[in-house]
């Protein structure tokens, strides 16, 4: 009897905690614009002054294309008007620096660093406040695939084209 009771409760916790991760959808697509072509430039993360996310790029070379002396992050997709569809950008936080990925991987490696410094960053800042317009697919089930190179850029495009933007993306700014 009590081997049946430790069974059943066992699978009551199994149970409630698979309905627990089912209910965590992660970040949809997201779609910006912003205060000039920071198509290829690099974003880090800050709070006030606080510099609470950084890029380590070499270490995450699966994030990239590289082709014909070109490096191309995955993560972003140019759009008409402007706009760039991306998923792993945050109104919140990111700041743009001066650098392209390129460049920022080159700073990486000639100063030995996985990392760059909290000076080098500092003299990078760009753009502070680098959004226009900010929407997110919030939707459960998504409209969008997760990942940006794999989304309808045709549809989306036909969305911007119609002025429908906020009818499939919720609009944070």
């Amino acid at each position: 009897m009590k081997r049946k009771s430790t069974i059943g409760l066992f699978l009551v916790i199994l149970l409630l905690s698979s309905i627990k991760c089912q209910k965590e959808v992660p970040p949809g697509i997201i779609v910006y614009k912003t205060n000039g072509d920071y198509f290829d430039l690099v974003t880090v993360g800050f709070k006030g002054d606080e510099i609470v996310r950084r890029s380590s790029l070499t270490q995450e070379l699966s994030k990239f294309n590289f082709t014909n002396q070109d490096t191309i992050f995955k993560s972003r997709v140019k759009l008409i008007n402007g706009y760039i569809l991306s998923c792993e950008s945050n109104l919140d936080t990111d700041v743009f620096l001066d650098l392209s990925f390129k460049q920022h991987m080159k700073l990486e490696v000639a100063g030995g660093r996985k990392t760059l410094s909290n000076d080098t960053i500092m003299k990078h800042i760009l753009d502070r406040n680098p959004y226009i317009e900010f929407y997110i697919d919030n939707s459960s089930p998504r409209k969008f695939p997760q990942h940006a190179e794999n989304a309808d850029t045709a549809l989306i495009n036909k969305i911007i084209r119609e002025g429908k933007l906020e009818q499939y993306f919720d609009r944070l700014k």
